[in-house]
């Protein structure tokens, strides 16, 4: 299995997060809420988003485009378990500034810290 470059990883990402961004700016348009309930929202929607893909086929739409996917490290698909850990892992490396994503680049397996909570990693397909 060949690993995905931390570039191609980023640029997957950036395409994910820009449908998420698509879907949430279009329900906005027709809802009014707090500022409290539309982060915990987007943030619902986004757990969704990835958990949904990462167990089904391993592929957000971003990570499909590039050609890359997320499996375990054996190279099995993810579970949902597996997946929701994987998503802490995301919420972990996003609190902490991207501190996490960026391991990719200085990691012998191309594992971030969300790879390395779920026993994951991501690979071309």
């Amino acid at each position: 299995m060949e690993k995905a470059s931390f570039w191609r990883r980023l640029f997957a990402y950036c395409l994910d997060n820009i449908i998420i961004g698509v879907v949430w700016g279009g329900l906005t348009m027709f809802l009014e809420m707090d500022p409290l309930v539309e982060n915990l929202i987007v943030l619902i929607i986004t757990a969704v988003y990835f958990i949904v893909f990462w167990a089904t086929n391993g592929q957000p739409l971003g990570h499909r485009a590039l050609g890359i996917k997320v499996v375990m490290l054996d190279g099995s698909p993810l579970t949902y378990g597996k997946a929701i850990l994987r998503f802490i892992g995301y919420c972990l490396c996003d609190a902490l500034l991207g501190i996490g994503y960026l391991w990719v680049i200085f990691d012998k397996n191309k594992q971030g810290w969300h790879d390395k909570i779920a026993g994951t990693i991501v690979v071309k397909a």
